[in-house]
């Protein structure tokens, strides 16, 4: 004897028409506080808005203070503290499978990390040494911290240490 069983299935998934607009603006100023060091300050001011996403409509500004200065001859390093709020207007947990036509999934407080409002703050220091007019080298360290205010659960904050080399060879001069 043989069974055969058939099942339904009653959510059938599709594509849905994504749309995105990112908008960004900067202010920059900066000024030289001796003949071979700068100041800059900046602004970013950044909107996205999403069709068919957790948060249609996300804001952020960002305000960066930075030091780049000469250490001795073909020596530079720079450092920079930059913070960041992240707003989610109208963030709703559990839109996409809403619009899916699933209202058994129910993610309960976990967010979407890259749509959800956050606080971050970095600091940056950098090291370039240039020993000919075609060779640089340089060393990133960065430590970058993130606060996820509205996270019931799950990621609510996340702290990263990044250090890492960049070695830059031109090899025919402009």
């Amino acid at each position: 004897n043989t069974t055969a069983t058939a099942t339904s299935v009653t959510n059938i998934y599709g594509n849905l028409p994504f749309s995105y607009d990112h908008q960004t603006m900067t202010a920059e100023a900066g000024y030289r506080i001796l003949p071979q060091t700068k100041v800059t300050l900046d602004d970013t001011f950044e909107t996205t808005a999403r069709t068919y996403a957790n948060a249609s409509f996300v804001t952020s500004n960002t305000v960066t203070a930075k030091v780049r200065s000469s250490i001795i001859d073909s020596v530079y390093g720079a450092l920079s503290y930059s913070h960041q709020d992240r707003d989610a207007h109208t963030y709703n947990l559990n839109a996409t499978w809403m619009l899916l036509g699933d209202t058994a999934r129910d993610p309960a407080g976990f967010l979407t990390y890259f749509e959800a409002s956050r606080v971050h703050d970095e600091v940056k220091g950098t090291l370039d040494v240039s020993p000919i007019t075609n060779l640089t080298a340089s060393l990133v360290v960065k430590f970058a911290n993130d606060r996820y205010p509205d996270a019931t659960y799950g990621l609510r904050n996340n702290h990263n240490l990044s250090v890492g080399p960049d070695v830059n060879w031109q090899v025919t001069p402009t």
